[in-house]
C-alpha cells in the first residue's frame, strides 16, 4: 500500500503542538524562544519518576521555517554543522539496571611454540578460569584483550624462529551483586567492594613460578603473570547498555547502541528496532522507508509516494517537493531527471590512506595497513631493529614498507653465504721529499 508522507503544518496556525505525540507514561513541556528575528516553538520530551527516555539525545523537537513547519530533532555534524530530522517520539520504560563490580588484570604475557589464532587462545583462556573452577559465578570471565608484542617480532632468518612467539594479554573478571544479600546494613555499593575484592584473589591465581602451561591447537604456551597488574574496582554495563551514575540503561526500542560513541543512537531511516539493548537496527524490505527516524517495528516500513529515498531522509523544498536529503559519505546525483543520492567512493582521493589499502564502504571507508606498516596510523616498521631479518654476514638498512640486506665485503650469494678465496693486502709506500718533487714535474707514475 503506497503511503503518503506527514502533512504539514500550515504556516498560518505556525505549528500544532496536537500533532506532536507525547510519549506514554510521560509528558512534552513545550515553549516559544525567539532564535534570530524568528520565533521557534520546542518541545522537550519527559518521562514521569522511576521511567528513562528511550532517546535521551533526541529529547527536543523544533517546529519553525528552518524545519519546513514540522517537528523535528535538531543533529550536529562533525564540523559544527546541524540538519533537522525527523525523528519518532520514544518511549518511557523502567530500563535502569544495577550495573557490575568488574577488574582487570594488564601485563600478562603467553609465550609459545609456533603460530596460534587470536581467538582460540581466548576461548583456551576463558576455559581454564572456568573449567578449574577459578572463575564461579557470580565470576564471570569478561573482555579478553589479545596483541602480539611487538618487541617479540623476529624475522626468517632467527634461530628458533617463532611467529608470534609472544603475545600481550589483559583479562576482565566481572560479578552482579545478589539482590537477595542487600540489606540496610549492607548495601548495594558495599558488595560491590566485596566482589571486587574476590575477582582480584581469582586474577591472584594466575601467579605461578615459571608460568601456566597450556596447550592451544596442539602448540605448547605458557602463561606468564609475574608482570601481572590488576585494576581498581570498576562499574560497567553490557553492550547495548549505557552507564549512567551508578546504574545501566537500556537502548530502548527504536535505537541501537552505537559502539563506537558508546551511546544510545537513532535508528536510521529504512531501519527498525523492536528489541531494547541491540547494536544494530533491522533493515526494512527493499523498496521501502520509514517517514522518520527511531523506527520501533516493521509496519512502519511503508512505500511512499511522494518520497522513497532508502536509508536517507527525505527534505521538503519550495521547488521540487520532497527531495532527498543525502547523509553523510552520499553525494546528490541527477539520475534521467530523478535526484538519488550516490555512494562518495573516498579511495578515489589521493592519499585517503597513506601506508594503507583503502576499502571503500556505504557511506564511509576503511583502512588497512599495507604490508610493512602498522598500527597505529600505519607508521614503518623498522624491521632491522629485530633479529632475523637479514642473513649472517650481511647489514640491514630498513626503507619505507621493507627493508634491503647487502652482504658484508667478502661475502657473496643470495643468502650472503658464499665467501671469496682471496686476501685484500694493504700496500704503503715511502718516497723521498725530493723524489716526490721530482715525481709530481714530471709526471712519474708508481
Amino acid at each position: 500500500m503506497i503511503q503518503a508522507l506527514p502533512n504539514l503544518v500550515l504556516s498560518d496556525n505556525l505549528c500544532d503542538k496536537s500533532t506532536l505525540s507525547q510519549p506514554h507514561e510521560g509528558t512534552k513541556i513545550c515553549f516559544t524562544s525567539p532564535q534570530g528575528a524568528e520565533m521557534v516553538e520546542f518541545c522537550q520530551m519527559h518521562c514521569n519518576p522511576g521511567k528513562e527516555y528511550s532517546n535521551h539525545n533526541e529529547a527536543m523537537y523544533e517546529c519553525s521555517a528552518a524545519t519546513g513547519w514540522l517537528w523535528q530533532v535538531r543533529h550536529y555534524r562533525p564540523g559544527g554543522m546541524s540538519v533537522f530530522m525527523s525523528v519518532n517520539v520514544g518511549v518511557c520504560s523502567s530500563a535502569l539496571i544495577d550495573p557490575f563490580a568488574a577488574v582487570v588484570a594488564s601485563g600478562l604475557t603467553i609465550t609459545m611454540s609456533g603460530p596460534v589464532d587470536m581467538a582460540a587462545i581466548e576461548t583456551e583462556m576463558k576455559d581454564y578460569l572456568i573449567d578449574y573452577n577459578l572463575c564461579t559465578l557470580p565470576c564471570q570471565v569478561g573482555n579478553i584483550d589479545l596483541q602480539i608484542d611487538p618487541l617479540a617480532r623476529v624475522g626468517p632468518w632467527a634461530k628458533n624462529a617463532r611467529s608470534n612467539s609472544r603475545v600481550l594479554m589483559s583479562i576482565q573478571l566481572f560479578s552482579y551483586a545478589d539482590e537477595s544479600l542487600i540489606t540496610p546494613t549492607n548495601t548495594v555499593q558495599m558488595e560491590w567492594v566485596r566482589l571486587a575484592g574476590e575477582l582480584r584473589e581469582v586474577l591472584t591465581t594466575l601467579e605461578q613460578p615459571g608460568g601456566i602451561g597450556l596447550t592451544v591447537q596442539g602448540v605448547d604456551m605458557v602463561l606468564h603473570a609475574e608482570n601481572m597488574q590488576i585494576s581498581p574496582p570498576s562499574l560497567g554495563c553490557q553492550q547495548g547498555e549505557i552507564l549512567e551514575g551508578i546504574q545501566c540503561r537500556q537502548c530502548g526500542p527504536g535505537t541501537y547502541y552505537d559502539v563506537y560513541e558508546s551511546d544510545c543512537r537513532p535508528c536510521p531511516y529504512a531501519t527498525y528496532q523492536d528489541e531494547p539493548a541491540q547494536t544494530e537496527c533491522k533493515p526494512c524490505k527493499e523498496g521501502t522507508t520509514t517517514p522518520g527516524m527511531s523506527a520501533r517495528n516493521s509496519t512502519e516500513c511503508q512505500a511512499f509516494a511522494e518520497c522513497n529515498c532508502g536509508i536517507h531522509p527525505c527534505k521538503l523544498t519550495d521547488s521540487a517537493g520532497y527531495v532527498c536529503d543525502c547523509l553523510d559519505g552520499y553525494q546528490e546525483e541527477d539520475n534521467a531527471g530523478e535526484l538519488l543520492c550516490k555512494d562518495i567512493d573516498e579511495c578515489m582521493q589521493p592519499d585517503i590512506c597513506p601506508n594503507a589499502a583503502c576499502y571503500n564502504r556505504p557511506g564511509t571507508y576503511s583502512c588497512q595497513c599495507l604490508p610493512g606498516f602498522e598500527e597505529p596510523n600505519c607508521i614503518d616498521i623498522d624491521e632491522c631493529q629485530y633479529v632475523g631479518f637479514c642473513p649472517n654476514n650481511s647489514q640491514c638498512t630498513n626503507t619505507p614498507g621493507s627493508y634491503n640486506c647487502t652482504c658484508l665485503p667478502g661475502h657473496y650469494g643470495p643468502n650472503c653465504e658464499g665467501k671469496h678465496n682471496f686476501i685484500y693486502l694493504s700496500l704503503t709506500i715511502f718516497i723521498p721529499k725530493i723524489e716526490f718533487k721530482k715525481w709530481l714535474e714530471t709526471g712519474l707514475t708508481v
